[in-house]
């Protein structure tokens, strides 16, 4: 199994067939659906219009690619985000790097196979209605309490924004 369940294949060209659509899942409502697939032409459309990428062609300067497509892209899920699903500012961290902290919560948890995803999942999530409902983490795995995985929460996201200090501090803990 790939070490992060969430990583995308690297693509090799664009297929102008391929389908795009967004299917429904079990608690989808189908308008739902229907704007996800609406947005999806749209960027289809779009992004196939022939002078899209000029702005990139030549030299391709990586900030001025992460400033026009990548940020502006993280801002509107932000705002998404903020509007309908939780207005904390960790649960929406959470939400946006979920692969970031599926990765780290996994090497904390001692089973294999399914179950260490099932465990995963439950830790992220416990972490996640600390901060979006203030409900208490009850599933507590490899931390010896609720201060503890909120610690290791913290210390992996001042890592991601470049401060190793408490990730040093507390990794070996859970390691």
């Amino acid at each position: 199994m790939h070490e992060n369940i969430y990583a995308l294949p690297t693509p090799s060209e664009m297929d102008p067939e391929a389908d795009i659509h967004f299917v429904a899942g079990k608690n989808d409502m189908p308008t739902e659906i229907e704007s996800l697939n609406a947005f999806s032409e749209t960027i289809r459309e779009y992004i196939g219009h022939p002078h899209f990428f000029d702005f990139f062609s030549g030299e391709k300067p990586i900030d001025d690619i992460f400033w026009y497509l990548i940020f502006n892209y993280q801002k509107v899920v932000q705002y998404y985000l903020h509007a309908q699903i939780t207005q904390n500012e960790d649960s929406r961290f959470i939400i946006t790097h979920f692969d970031y902290f599926y990765g780290h919560f996994a090497k904390t948890v001692k089973y294999e196979g399914s179950k260490k995803f099932e465990k995963t999942i439950d830790l992220i999530t416990a972490v996640f209605n600390y901060f979006d409902k203030n409900e208490p983490i009850e599933i507590l795995d490899s931390f010896e309490s609720q201060d503890k995985m909120v610690e290791y929460y913290l210390a992996l996201k001042n890592l991601y924004y470049g401060d190793p200090t408490l990730y040093l501090e507390v990794v070996g803990k859970y390691l």
